[in-house]
């Protein structure tokens, strides 16, 4: 199998072959996804993909089995972030060599973008459901007043799921979503304590520890709010004097980019920096192989926490690489649903629904990892 670039799907798809069929998003310009913004977009060669396609079942074929305990290929994940904007003939091909390759397949899913999706005929689509894609993910992204008004005059119930919008709140039932101020504000708290509780000290001297920030996607509402409730602890604590930020860049939440703003912030300030805040942690995982790279300890000569709370940050935290994650969970899913079902039976639900999350600090990540599903 061969990947451009970095690799993202569902958080439901992680049990998926992921099959490679266009690089990059047709579109690449919603503000709330910086997934794809450092890759051109192109559709990979129709040749190219049912060559991975055939070395994916003779690799299966060898293991026996996929990891985790999966019995031959059972999902497929068509990346990247724009599949169905291809030829519809091409995807029809794709998806008769993915049922004949594995036989055991259940069902392919991909994203989808409106536009390209809307390009499509009906017989198009019918075509391709026909044909086994049986589900695709939609991203869309507005949260004009004039939409939001037109589904409440056709009298559909808007649930706003994880982003917010600006929109008058009366156009709109409930927003569910994860505290990214909080959770921000938890990274600081979480440092400051485990400074004091470590009797920890800066590298360069002087009374003040220096941070650096590996900041999320320019224009992202979430990353904003994460470095703001960062940087607000940070002004609001009694030690607030005790901490300067000598460094602040995007990493645009990818492991390559946070590895390589790390590096230069190892360039120009290397010696002194005690603290890393990410606010992801793909970037802190490229950051820790800077941090190596450069001939010191991450975790040790500079304390690193970052949100997200995902499987990577655990693995890096119990090889003493990390020290803390502060969980931002993707699991809406059941909540949704169980809000949803509630507004169909016409009862009350609150206008807020804040999902609760944890922070997980190094020394308890081995125990905690056998519970993480993400």
């Amino acid at each position: 199998m061969r990947y451009e670039g970095d690799i993202y799907r569902p958080p439901g798809e992680w049990r998926s072959y992921l099959l490679q069929c266009t690089v990059g998003c047709s579109y690449n310009g919603c503000t709330y996804c910086g997934m794809y913004k450092n890759k051109q977009y192109h559709v990979r060669p129709l040749a190219d993909i049912l060559e991975d396609i055939d070395m994916a079942r003779e690799h299966f074929t060898d293991f026996g089995s996929f990891p985790l305990g999966m019995p031959s290929v059972t999902r497929v994940f068509l990346c990247d972030g724009d599949a169905i904007a291809m030829d519809t003939d091409d995807l029809l091909t794709i998806l008769r060599r993915l049922y004949e390759a594995f036989p055991r397949l259940e069902r392919v899913t991909t994203y989808a973008g409106p536009i390209s999706t809307l390009k499509k005929t009906p017989e198009e689509l019918k075509a391709l459901h026909a044909g086994g894609l049986g589900r695709v993910y939609l991203g869309v992204e507005t949260g004009w007043d004039t939409v939001l008004q037109e589904a409440k005059d056709a009298g559909i119930p808007v649930v706003l799921v994880d982003r917010g919008v600006t929109a008058d709140p009366s156009l709109y039932v409930t927003h569910i979503f994860a505290d990214a101020l909080k959770e921000g504000a938890n990274a600081f708290n979480w440092v400051d304590e485990y400074m004091t509780a470590e009797g920890k000290t800066p590298r360069a001297g002087g009374e003040q520890f220096q941070v650096a920030i590996l900041e999320g996607t320019v224009g992202s509402s979430v990353a904003a709010d994460r470095l703001q409730g960062f940087t607000d602890a940070m002004a609001e604590s009694p030690n607030s004097g005790k901490y300067n930020v000598i460094c602040s860049q995007t990493g645009e939440y990818t492991r390559a980019k946070g590895m390589e703003v790390m590096e230069s912030f190892l360039k120009s300030d290397g010696d002194k920096i005690d603290i890393l805040f990410s606010c992801n942690g793909d970037m802190a995982l490229g950051a820790i192989q800077a941090i190596e790279a450069a001939g010191l300890k991450p975790g040790e000569d500079i304390v690193i926490v970052s949100i997200d709370a995902a499987k990577g940050e655990f693995n890096a935290m119990i090889e003493g690489k990390m020290n803390c994650a502060v969980e931002h969970t993707p699991n809406f899913g059941e909540t949704l649903m169980e809000t949803a079902k509630k507004i169909v039976a016409g009862e009350e639900v609150p206008a807020t629904i804040e999902l609760e999350e944890g922070i997980f600090p190094a020394d308890i990540a081995e125990q905690e990892m056998p519970n993480r599903t993400y």
